[in-house]
């Protein structure tokens, strides 16, 4: 694998980033909507100073990207806000003739308990991580994380959880190999928490 470098994300890097997440991803509510959601998606979450968006690039071209927020609740209200009456025609179109994404929202909607740590719940977030599979098992998903923590660190967060589907067992492995503890299931997916040192 040639040098790899971990960097914000750049707008010319969004319709490639979108598409890896689309692939990577695809059980999740915005992958099942396409990748031009995501690309809506990707641009809003850039525009919020308290999110960060990582994208691992391998001789300028996206391989990997990484994103997440130090207050999570804030995100979907700034999503939806940017959308605008176009994205919100599209949304509807896409969830009407893709079923899956329908079941998607409705089992992402559900009331997840917050995530609890030392008494205070935790609102930062990994809301999203993939790697092509070109370049898996090489490190890059350990860099990805590093370079979000080191986001969180430098915003004073203390903690962050993420979720990922229950069957999934080579990323809880992942997960736990990195500190990562499961902390509640919800449905079909299972919460991870970090503490950062």
């Amino acid at each position: 694998m040639s040098a790899i470098t971990i960097s914000p994300l750049r707008e010319e890097d969004i319709p490639t980033v979108a598409k890896l997440h689309a692939a990577e991803l695809q059980y999740s509510f915005n992958s099942r909507l396409g990748p031009q959601h995501l690309a809506s998606v990707y641009r809003a979450m850039a525009k919020i100073p308290d999110c960060y968006i990582g994208v691992a690039l391998d001789n300028n071209v996206p391989v990997g990207v990484v994103s997440g927020a130090v207050n999570v609740k804030k995100v979907k209200p700034a999503v939806l806000r940017s959308l605008g009456l176009q994205g919100y025609l599209r949304l509807a179109g896409r969830l009407l003739i893709t079923p899956s994404a329908f079941a998607a929202l409705l089992s992402e909607s559900k009331s997840r308990p917050p995530v609890i740590a030392e008494g205070k719940e935790i609102d930062a977030c990994l809301t999203a991580i993939a790697v092509a599979a070109s370049h898996r098992r090489k490190g890059l998903a350990s860099q990805l994380v590093t370079a979000l923590e080191d986001f969180f660190r430098a915003r004073g967060v203390s903690h962050y959880w993420l979720d990922t589907v229950l069957e999934n067992t080579g990323a809880r492995s992942f997960y736990q190999s990195i500190g990562f503890t499961e902390v509640m299931e919800v449905g079909k997916t299972v919460v991870l928490l970090k503490r950062l040192k």
